[in-house]
């Protein structure tokens, strides 16, 4: 049916009409015979059209916000309708069955009604204007109240969203990498170059020029993990470095504007390390001193300092060249001694817990509120300590020599004291003048005698054995002559050789026996100590001799400890005094020696073939894996530890190396060898290899399960990347140096250049002739 008000084509059973918003019933109850219409119908339809209007406008208004349902080309009929309506010249009044629709202002085309998907029901009843009657204004007042508060609704979700992204990224980070992920930094023709986005053909940065030799500029340069700050060294001199900060954000690419965001924090600096907010310095200078840097202004801790720890971002501990222990706290830049004249710090990681010597025997725990303790005095060695315990181990020795040629097995000697050395006389044969002279001196004496006595003063004289000597060239013999006994003789040679040769045989050992008697061999054997910070020390094992090592969390001790012996060696196999006491001493530590453990206060014995060389143990310290050595092969073979005892488990490898315990699995290589192996993994109570003849030199796991590794450091290593099922990639050759930042994203040096690779099928070109870079590395766990 049609609306009577305006003309428009309704649904048969529409309660209102869908354009202007007329009730239907009241049009129903209206007579149905034709009306005259009065003199101001012009009036009433003209302010139907505006009211038809403004009710569409208002329609439109609320539904484009919200869905953008009706498109607005539906709405410009009915506009142009209302618009026309209130337009149209007087015209004589129609019966409102034969109202027509209402032709639009464009001749050409005749306007047809819109006719909507589905109809839109009036949020309130809207009462048909009467004769005469004014707009409704309040309803439109009220509509585009609604409207308002509805835009400032959606505004106020919009900036919730953005506040939670905010901090969920805060809190949580970057999960795909480094929101600093593609920045980098490098030094590359004397100059220092920063890009945000090393995968971009962009011209970088010049953040500043670089004095001195650019060659020995080492680790000064640093980009801090937020990507806000770039630490560098702007002059490289060797009496230090001139190191200054860039806020990289607001640099320009017109390096000349670039000042204001640099820093010069200090000169003269040989080694800096950044503090936890990557804002804060400690760095050392070439004139010895100690210094700190608080993101403003620097200070001066120590003049004259020989060694430091940071054992917090507020603490640093550190030794004078005076011997004296300091500590040093940043926050309030207060400074103390905790103790003098002491050797050395052993152990430093807390400042309640400092392990140091005094007169380098002396071993002393101290703490920065000054309480110190002496824990042993005329110690030989510090072993480790378990420092959430407060354990401090270490030996004291027990020394003790022995003549060393009684630990050698010596058969010859009576034998060898019969022999005696060869006597030229007993060698020598009485002959006369006429035998032993030469042809042509006879002759010459038998012409002139009176040349006789000149001939025997010419003879060479032989002080051994008082004699003269001459050589007969024509009997090719050697004689002596004997000027008191007026006597000629023959020297035997071949007989004097022969018994020669009998005492060379025996004369080295001869000598060698007179130095061994001489010389002692040193037997001392250590005494282990395990000293609790406040209690007595108690003595593990007073016999321990070749060795004695720590685990590094300081949970388990493992030694050797001597045994009697009744061996020798053997004189044959002994070529000089030091080689005697070299293999005395070995034998003394390794015969009748075993192997122990201490583990909770119980020493255990191992029954192991081979010496105990590495103990790594878990994480959540219920398995430890010992290395075994023995001629020069290293065994794995894991151990369950439950209540203080070790029980052996699985053999990981015959023929490995030192492994690394990450998350609940023991990495390791196995068959290694020309710097290749096989890696594999121990978890679980089961060994899995995981990558064949790979470089077992150096290689990097990530938490996402891929690995790295350079075969060598000397500039030509070959670059590979292994997914965690094992696929490899081969990225380039002759790479000296490189750093992941994330899955997709690896940065290396080749050949003095410095590449991105980024999966592509060609690396990217950074920058060529660098000296050094940096950039944001993904965390990895080494295994080597």
């Amino acid at each position: 049916m049609k609306c009577r008000a305006c003309g428009n084509e309704i649904a048969d059973d529409s309660l209102f009409c869908t354009f202007c918003g007329a009730k239907v019933e009241e049009m129903q109850n209206a007579p149905n015979e034709q009306q005259n219409v009065t003199d101001n119908t012009d009036e009433v339809n003209l302010e139907e059209g505006i009211v038809k209007n403004m009710m569409e406008q208002e329609t439109a208004e609320a539904e484009q916000p919200a869905q953008q349902e009706a498109p607005a080309e539906a709405e410009q009929p009915a506009q142009q309708e209302a618009l026309a309506e209130a337009e149209q010249p007087e015209a004589p009044a129609q019966p409102a069955q034969q109202a027509q629709p209402v032709q639009p202002t464009q001749p050409a085309q005749q306007a047809q009604p819109v006719q909507p998907t589905q109809p839109v029901q009036p949020t309130q009843q809207y009462e048909a204007p009467q004769q005469g009657a004014q707009p409704n204004t309040a309803a439109t007042a009220k509509s585009k109240t609604n409207f308002l508060a509805i835009g400032i609704i959606v505004v106020l979700i919009i900036v919730v969203i953005a506040a939670i992204i905010f901090l969920v990224s805060k809190v949580f980070g970057n999960l795909g990498g480094s929101k600093n992920d593609k920045a980098i930094a490098y030094v590359s023709d004397g100059e220092v170059f920063y890009t945000a986005n090393m995968d971009k053909d962009k011209d970088p940065i010049s953040v500043s020029k670089v004095r001195g030799s650019e060659a020995d500029y080492d680790n000064d340069l640093k980009l801090t993990s937020d990507g806000k700050y770039l630490y560098f060294a702007s002059k490289v001199e060797d009496d230090g470095n001139t190191i200054c900060r860039a806020e990289v954000g607001k640099l320009k690419a017109d390096s000349k504007k670039n000042d204001k965001y640099i820093v010069e924090i200090d000169k003269g600096i040989t080694s800096y390390r950044l503090l936890s907010d990557e804002k804060q310095l400690l760095y050392t200078k070439y004139d010895g001193s100690l210094n700190y840097y608080d993101g403003d202004s620097e200070d001066c801790i120590e003049k004259d300092v020989s060694d430091y720890y940071l054992v917090d971002d507020h603490t640093v501990v550190y030794l004078t060249d005076d011997s004296d222990l300091c500590y040093y706290d940043l926050k309030n830049k207060k400074d103390d001694t905790i103790d003098e004249d002491v050797s050395g710090i052993n152990k430093c990681t807390s400042k309640d817990f400092i392990v140091y010597e005094k007169d380098y025997e002396d071993l002393y725990c101290g703490s920065v509120d000054g309480d110190s303790e002496k824990i042993a005095t005329g110690i030989d060695s510090y072993i480790g300590c378990d420092e959430d315990n407060k354990t401090v181990y270490y030996t004291v020795s027990d020394s003790d020599e022995q003549g060393l040629y009684a630990y050698i097995d010596d058969e010859y000697a009576d034998d060898d004291a019969k022999v005696e050395e060869p006597d030229v006389k007993t060698c020598l044969t009485a002959v006369t003048e006429e035998e032993a002279l030469p042809e042509y001196e006879k002759e010459y004496l038998a012409e002139y005698p009176d040349e006789k006595d000149d001939f025997y003063r010419d003879l060479y004289y032989e002080s051994d054995l008082n004699m003269y000597y001459m050589y007969n060239i024509d009997t090719d013999k050697e004689y002596l002559y004997d000027d008191l006994a007026k006597q000629w003789y023959v020297f035997d040679e071949d007989k004097y050789n022969e018994l020669d040769e009998a005492y060379s045989e025996v004369a080295d050992r001869i000598e060698l026996r007179e130095e061994l008697k001489d010389a002692s061999v040193d037997t001392t054997v250590s005494e282990l100590y395990s000293c609790v910070v406040g209690k007595d020390p108690e003595c593990i094992n007073g016999n321990v001799s070749s060795y004695a090592y720590c685990s590094h969390d300081g949970s388990i001790l493992y030694y050797s400890a001597a045994g009697d012996t009744t061996e020798k060696i053997s004189i044959d196999d002994i070529t000089s005094v030091y080689d005697a006491q070299y293999q005395v001493e070995d034998m003394l530590s390794d015969a009748g020696s075993e192997n122990f453990c201490y583990v909770d206060g119980n020493e255990q014995s191992m029954d192991v073939d081979g010496d105990i060389c590495s103990a790594d143990v878990s994480a959540d310290g219920s398995e430890v894996i010992f290395g075994i050595r023995d001629d020069g092969v290293t065994s794995l073979v894991a151990y369950s530890l439950k209540k203080g005892t070790l029980t052996e488990g699985d053999e990981l490898t015959d023929d490995g190396s030192y492994g690394t315990w990450i998350d609940k699995g023991y990495y390791f290589f196995s068959d290694a060898s020309d710097d290749e192996g096989d890696l594999n993994v121990y978890k679980n109570g089961k060994t899995e290899c995981i990558l064949e003849g790979v470089s077992s030199e150096y290689l990097e796991r990530y938490d996402d399960g891929t690995f790295t590794a350079l075969d060598n450091y000397d500039g030509d290593g070959t670059l590979v990347t292994f997914t965690a099922s094992g696929d490899e990639t081969k990225i380039s050759k002759n790479v000296s140096t490189y750093s992941r930042v994330n899955a997709k994203r690896i940065v290396y040096m080749k050949n003095d250049n410095l590449y991105v690779h980024t999966g592509k099928k060609d690396d990217r070109k950074i920058a060529k002739d660098v000296v050094t870079y940096d950039c944001v590395e993904a965390p990895y766990d080494v295994i080597y």
